[in-house]
Parts: structure tokens; C-alpha cells; sequence
């Protein structure tokens, strides 16, 4: 059975005010962008509510905003109205805590480090001991181990994902941002490495949030799944994806599976 249920506007508070288990929590998010012909409205009045540790995709058409509101909760940008909140914190106190992990679909490794020293590099930027032991144990688990001393240069894309995936995981954030980190591979690396991450990420424990133009991509990571208006992004609906975990590649065969693929589709295109 499908579950779903459109956001609903409710009254901004301080970040000490929210749930214990408060995970992505928005309240009337909006940015806005001043161009030469006026004013563009990217994203508009946005709220949202997830729990501590779900993974969340925003899922919709080009230039809907999607990344527009990752950003936002990453710290990398600010809204023109509205709060943002993930794991009751601020971005600007998450980034300063080093709570957040980030993978763009460009995995912008630093072509003069290896594989082990991009892994690290966080540690670098962070000021902290490097804890070798679990560098070892992220390239063990990202499958890397025998390609520790190998340039970018010398990966496959998906290998290179993979680097990035690991990257973004090694100062063990709390939470996770992913901006189409598999867009640009062949379907099906993009498959084995979406289990790859569903792992990785249950491991972890973190709070996740995926920008995403695959809707089988979002609803074989995602407890929830925010479907996006066309500009100005708004959210339509919230879809809640109740499926078992770990989820499999044969579980997309399912008729369940595909109850959510049709009502994330139906979204999309009315």
C-alpha cells in the first residue's frame, strides 16, 4: 500500500524547539535570485519534515530547485525566507560541527592524489588526525583496497563514485548530501553502486538527503521521496516508501515497487 501525504505548513521554530528525532526539517523555504530581467523565484514557501536517519530524494524536473534546497541545508547557500534545520542543528553549525558529508555527480577528486589521499583529504580540511585504520576500512568497503596508490585518472567512473561515496563518509558525518551522484554512468553501474550506497549508508546511520532525476533510483534508496513542482519548486507530495530492507535489484520487479514508480511518475507528469 502506498502512503502519501502533501506537506502541510506549520509554524517555524528554533532548532531546540524541534523533535528529538527531527531529521530534514524545513518551514517556508524560499530563494530567490535577482537576474537582469527581475526577479527569479527558484524555490517557494517549502516545508518539509523527516526523522533523525532517513533517506530522503528530491525528485523532479530540471531547474525545479532541487539542488537549490540541498545546497541550502549543506550550508553552501542561504535562503532569501525561511528556516532550515537537519538533525536540529543549522547548516552553518552542522558544517561547523564537521557533520556533513557531500558527493556531487562530478566527483571532483583531486587528480594529483590517489585514491587514499582524496579519502583522506577531509581529515586534511578538517584539521584532525587522519585515522588510517578507518581509511583502510572505507576503501575495504567501497572495494578499493587494491587501487589505494591508483590516480582518478587511472579509475573507471563508477570507481571514482565510489572514491567520492567513501570521501564523503570519512570524518563519519551524521549527515549526507548527494546531488546526482550516479548521473552520469551507464545503468548498470548506477544499479550496483545504488546498492553499494544503500549500504553504506545504513552502516553509517546517517541522515541522507539525494537529488535525483531517477524515479526506480528514489524509490529503491528512499524512506521518503519529496516530488518537486517545475519552477518555482514547491513540493507536491510526499511519498513514503515502506519496503523492507536491505533493498534488492530483484525487489524492483515487485508490484509493490511499482505502485511507487507509478505514483512518483503520475507526480511528474500532471
Amino acid at each position: 500500500m502506498i502512503r502519501t501525504s502533501s506537506v502541510r505548513p506549520a509554524p517555524a521554530g528554533p532548532a531546540e524547539t524541534l523533535p528529538a528525532d527531527s531529521g530534514v526539517h524545513l518551514r517556508g523555504l524560499t530563494r530567490e535570485f535577482t537576474t537582469r530581467t527581475g526577479v527569479v523565484a527558484a524555490v517557494s514557501d517549502v516545508d518539509l519534515d523527516t526523522a533523525r536517519g532517513s533517506f530522503l530524494s528530491l525528485l523532479g524536473p530540471s531547474g525545479c530547485g532541487k539542488s537549490t534546497i540541498l545546497r541550502i541545508l549543506a550550508g553552501l547557500d542561504t535562503p532569501t525566507a525561511g528556516a532550515a534545520h537537519i538533525n536540529g542543528m543549522t547548516p552553518a553549525a552542522l558544517r561547523q560541527a564537521k557533520q556533513v558529508g557531500i558527493a556531487f555527480q562530478d566527483h571532483a577528486l583531486l587528480p594529483w592524489r590517489s585514491v587514499e589521499t582524496n579519502v583522506r583529504f577531509p581529515f586534511d580540511v578538517a584539521g584532525v588526525d587522519v585515522d588510517r585504520a578507518w581509511i583502510a576500512e572505507m576503501l575495504a568497503m567501497v572495494g578499493l583496497t587494491e587501487f589505494a596508490r591508483a590516480k582518478p585518472w587511472q579509475l573507471s567512473g563508477g570507481m571514482r563514485q565510489r572514491v567520492a561515496i567513501a570521501r564523503a563518509l570519512a570524518l563519519r558525518p551524521s549527515v549526507l548530501f548527494l546531488d546526482e551522484p550516479f548521473g552520469a554512468l551507464d545503468d548498470m553501474t548506477r544499479q550496483r553502486l545504488n546498492l553499494e550506497l544503500q549500504r553504506l549508508w545504513s552502516e553509517q546511520g546517517a541522515t541522507a538527503v539525494m537529488v535525483t532525476h531517477g524515479i526506480h533510483e528514489a524509490v529503491l534508496l528512499s524512506d521518503h521521496i519529496a516530488v518537486m513542482s517545475p519552477r518555482p519548486g514547491t513540493i507536491k507530495e510526499v511519498i513514503h516508501v515502506d519496503l523492507p530492507r536491505p533493498r534488492t535489484i530483484d525487489m524492483m520487479a515487485t508490484p509493490e515497487f511499482h505502485h511507487y514508480v507509478d505514483r512518483a511518475t503520475a507526480l511528474l507528469f500532471h
